[in-house]
């Protein structure tokens, strides 16, 4: 192929980006149609204010984050954790800014006897499909890193290289092909732990959401902070599927091409499509996950 698997990232995130600034002004007036009286709960909107501008500030400074990963190292170590690791900035931003404002929304009041439930907040086809791309990443992963080989110089897990046999009898010979740069270990091994940091700060994110104290005894303000609890629980699940699927649609999509091009071996050209045709499911999971991410709901109840 004329087009490289990682140029192709490249331009991809580029086009992702365009098209989401349009859609992130249209997230923040969704959320901002969360009706209540501003002048009896100046708190909760500075917290809607929070909720708003913290996943701005994130999706802009992830997006930094990325492309400096991307760009990182003579070989782009980093290049298959780059979504991950601009997610953990995402979900970071997102977590700091509702942590920075709740205490300005809790007005002075009797406390209500609650008991909130992480489940209260979750949305649950967003959920399940994060669970999803999770389970292809994973699995993208383990395949791509038994599959991979050394490269030219020896550097473990960078390279995926095939041996077969052309003619017969005397005529016969042994053939091999490699291509590099291929999604093994050298470059999963930074996936994994990105994957965990995102994972371990996305758990932190919703305990700490849904604990969050606040004056109980009020039902309106228990209505509208419910709605913040879910715009900002959907904000962390939604990054997390964007990471996850990001990362996922670049080792299948590179590993895939590779694949295809190494020499006539059945068993590589059959996986190279089936890489391909995950990483078009892994594509689709990442446009819904940034469509979620960029348009926050205004928190109803699901």
């Amino acid at each position: 192929m004329v087009i490289s698997g990682l140029v192709s990232l490249v331009f991809l995130p580029l086009a992702i980006i365009i098209v989401g600034a349009a859609a992130l002004l249209a997230g923040g007036r969704r959320a901002r149609s969360l009706a209540f009286d501003e002048t009896i709960y100046p708190g909760l909107r500075s917290l809607r204010r929070a909720t708003i501008r913290y996943r701005g500030i994130g999706l802009a400074v992830g997006g930094v984050a990325g492309a400096a990963a991307l760009a990182w190292g003579h070989l782009r170590p980093l290049t298959f954790a780059a979504p991950l690791l601009a997610a953990v900035v995402v979900v970071a931003a997102i977590v700091v800014g509702q942590q920075s404002a709740y205490r300005a929304a809790r007005v002075t009041g009797s406390a209500g006897l609650e008991r909130r439930q992480l489940r209260s907040y979750l949305p649950p086809a967003l959920t399940r499909w994060t669970v999803c791309l999770l389970a292809l990443l994973l699995t993208a992963v383990l395949f791509s890193t038994l599959a991979a080989s050394p490269d030219d110089m020896g550097r473990a897990g960078r390279a995926v290289s095939v041996w077969w046999i052309e003619g017969e009898g005397a005529q016969s010979g042994t053939y091999g092909a490699a291509r590099t740069p291929f999604p093994g270990s050298f470059y999963t091994s930074w996936v994994g732990l990105a994957l965990a940091l995102l994972l371990a700060l996305a758990v932190l994110g919703l305990v700490l959401t849904v604990r969050r104290p606040r004056n109980g005894a009020d039902p309106e303000l228990v209505r509208v902070d419910d709605a913040l609890r879910r715009i900002t629980v959907e904000g962390i699940v939604a990054a997390v599927g964007v990471g996850v699927s990001g990362s996922a649609l670049a080792v299948t999509l590179v590993s895939g091409m590779d694949l295809l091009e190494l020499g006539p071996v059945p068993l590589a050209t059959a996986s190279g499509a089936v890489s391909l045709i995950v990483a078009v499911g892994a594509l689709v999971g990442l446009l819904g996950s940034a469509v979620v991410l960029l348009v926050p709901r205004d928190g109803g109840g699901r």
